[in-house]
């Protein structure tokens, strides 16, 4: 017998490949040149300060540390929701639908925009609840309910444009 790889392993197969391939070039470029990245982290302290000044929250920023009640939130590298687009691109260039690169590039960088939105309403909400957390609660909410919330919207986003891309068969979903 010789056995074949069917359609889902080579989709996990390309998505696996893909994934390694977008972080390998994400985090080899962060450790030669972090300026660019540090401006991203700066724009997203920025966003979420606005954010929470916009909810009557005052609040500063000093570089990529958010100043909210005498409380310093410092955006590091793994608070930017690179590693979250990172899976979400992955994912939509895996999948075996559309054809073409025109909706996979849309559905790249709609949802990475999502992605980092999503990313700065989380920084927004960590920092409002940050007075009534010590360092370890704080952190593990920045774990738990950050960083895996991040994730699983994520793949949510990717989930909706899957069955959106996927061609209709008058058969429902396969």
């Amino acid at each position: 017998w010789v056995c074949l790889p069917s359609r889902k392993s080579t989709s996990a197969a390309k998505y696996i490949a893909i994934y390694l391939g977008l972080a390998l070039a994400y985090f080899s470029t962060l450790s030669h040149f972090p300026e660019p990245y540090a401006l991203h982290r700066e724009a997203l302290a920025q966003t979420a300060a606005a954010l929470l000044q916009l909810a009557g929250q005052e609040s500063r920023v000093a570089g990529t540390t958010l100043l909210y009640r005498g409380i310093e939130i410092h955006i590091v590298e793994s608070c930017d929701g690179v590693v979250a687009g990172i899976t979400l691109v992955a994912a939509v260039f895996a999948f075996p639908f559309p054809r073409g690169l025109a909706p996979r590039l849309l559905g790249a960088f709609a949802g990475v925009a999502a992605v980092q939105g999503i990313n700065v309403l989380r920084i927004a909400l960590l920092t409002l609840g940050a007075p009534y957390l010590d360092d370890r609660a704080f952190a593990l909410a920045d774990l738990i309910a950050g960083q895996a919330f991040l994730i699983l919207l994520t793949l949510t986003l990717w989930l909706a444009w899957a069955r959106r891309a996927m061609p209709r068969t008058g058969r429902g979903l396969p």
